[in-house]
């Protein structure tokens, strides 16, 4: 298993990407970002693209957390009023949406949920 940080590496530019095209409103960015097995619960965007810009300051915690479970999923926590870097080395207990990501070996990074954990095993042929 990749260590978080290698993960986070392979993985920021998917981050940074959705978080882009959920601020633009870039629908089909927003498509081509997901996991086809996701596709059909994320309908049109709107409600994640509204709870995104809604959002003051988003900012995202660091490092992004591993499933223990298995190593192809990945949770990042978006959190508000983030003005300055966040990271943590430490357990602590934060309020936030969760992304959630997914590797295929085909694909790379994708993201497959948005608010909270998805739980790999939810996750069917993402």
């Amino acid at each position: 298993m990749t260590d978080a940080y290698g993960i986070q590496h392979e993985a920021a530019p998917v981050v940074a990407r959705f978080y882009a095209a959920l601020e633009a409103g870039d629908r089909e960015a927003l498509l081509a970002l997901v996991t086809p097995s996701s596709r059909t619960r994320w309908g049109d965007f709107s409600e994640v693209i509204a709870e995104y810009q809604s959002i003051p300051n988003p900012g995202t915690i660091t490092p992004f957390e591993p499933s223990i479970d298995d190593d192809r999923v990945l949770f990042v926590t978006v959190v508000d009023n983030v003005t300055e870097t966040m990271r943590s080395d430490a357990d602590y207990v934060v309020r936030g949406y969760i992304v959630t990501l997914v590797r295929a070996p085909s694909t790379g990074w994708l993201v497959h949920g948005w608010g909270r954990y998805v739980r790999p095993d939810q996750i069917s042929n993402a």
